[in-house]
């Protein structure tokens, strides 16, 4: 009995490739999903207190913490201020100062401030 050949029609050949390819499109999809859903998310600590200027007759105005990662700024309010920080970095804190009666204004160094790796809420009161 003779043997039968196959035809290898070019349409299911590449229908057979786009399907392959279709397959390996999704897996990366899934893949990159899975990587993407598991990644770190930065932590963040809340940092808040108080501010106190010792200079006669000054208050505080702002205050800005300086990171490798950046510098980052705040107001202060009545004596008060609030900043959402990245947590596992050390911050150098400096207060902005302005005299009571308008007439001078400074810089003052309020210490460091380093920050644990969990986020948390942190109560820094400083005095400069």
């Amino acid at each position: 009995m003779p043997r039968e050949k196959h035809s290898h029609h070019p349409i299911l050949k590449l229908a057979g490739i786009l399907i392959f390819l279709a397959i390996l499109l999704a897996l990366a999809f899934v893949i990159y999903d899975i990587v993407l859903s598991h990644a770190p998310v930065a932590q963040v600590a809340i940092v808040t207190g108080t501010i106190k200027t010792i200079g006669f007759s000054t208050y505080p105005l702002a205050a800005s913490f300086a990171s490798p990662s950046g510098t980052y700024f705040t107001t202060v309010v009545n004596g008060r201020y609030a900043i959402s920080l990245l947590a596992g970095h050390s911050y150098n804190m400096v207060v902005s100062y302005k005299s009571l009666a308008g007439l001078g204004s400074g810089t003052c160094s309020a210490g460091t401030l380093s920050l644990p790796l969990n986020g948390t809420i942190i109560t820094y009161n400083a005095t400069c």
